[in-house]
């Protein structure tokens, strides 16, 4: 995704190490779809707006399950 072409779950793409420390300490493999919905115009189980076909299949992933992270989002991080 974006700068670094990192794909969750898969690759860090050409992310240097402080960034995928910061990926990983900012939880963003869990904010990811709430990030892709907005971005693309996601409307989950409807329409994958404009949501490039690879991005389709990490939002599909199982260790991502975007329709069911936005139906029922985790709790808060306090």
């Amino acid at each position: 995704m974006g700068t670094y072409s990192i794909v969750p779950y898969s690759s860090w793409g050409t992310a240097p190490p402080a960034i995928q420390r910061t990926w990983n300490e900012s939880d963003c493999n869990h904010q990811i779809c709430t990030y892709m919905q907005k971005t693309f115009n996601v409307v989950p189980r409807l329409s994958w707006g404009s949501l490039p076909v690879r991005l389709q299949k990490v939002w599909d992933a199982p260790q991502v399950n975007c329709n069911a992270q936005l139906q029922n989002p985790p709790l808060l991080k306090k």
